[in-house]
């Protein structure tokens, strides 16, 4: 191991994370605010936290977890992850995904292989359940972002067009 592997580590949520990981949700969720104001509306005291809590969609049963980034002992970003059956383009075939429903590393702790760690980890997570693929929606603006994903190997699939009153 390198000294930099001793510093930083990937570590799954547990119970008592729950303070830091309000934390992080609500450091997100301003940052999403200031980028999207339209999509991120105020709250009385701030911005409302980003639930990260797995749901079950009707028809579409989900199971997730949450992973930390720790480094010098502080956790400094999040990875929440979720698995998702999903219909196929064929009505005969479903396809089973893990979905990124939030990713998060704080803006000074940015751009030291932090958010590529824990793509490492959800990459990783997907595979160990014989997924077929892991996906998850960035803003097409947001150029740290998507660099970031390109750079782990993810591709473009989709756009979505907005036509915004």
């Amino acid at each position: 191991m390198t000294a930099r592997e001793l510093v930083l580590y990937i570590r799954r949520a547990a119970a008592g994370d729950a303070p830091d990981i309000d934390l992080l949700r609500r450091a997100l969720a301003e940052e999403l605010a200031l980028l999207r104001p339209e999509d991120c509306p105020a709250v009385r005291g701030g911005v409302k936290p980003i639930d990260l809590t797995p749901r079950d969609v009707p028809g579409i049963p989900v199971a997730g977890e949450i992973y930390l980034a720790v480094e010098h002992h502080e956790v400094v970003g999040f990875i929440s992850l979720s698995q998702r059956e999903l219909p196929g383009l064929s009505p005969h075939r479903r396809r089973r995904c893990a979905v990124i429903d939030g990713f998060f590393v704080y803006p000074g702790c940015r751009g030291r292989g932090i958010g590529a760690a824990l793509l490492q980890e959800a990459k990783r997570w997907t595979g160990a359940r014989g997924l077929d693929y892991l996906e998850m929606t960035v803003f097409s603006d947001s150029r740290d972002a998507v660099g970031l994903c390109r750079s782990e190997s993810f591709q473009e699939v989709r756009q979505t067009l907005r036509y915004v009153y």
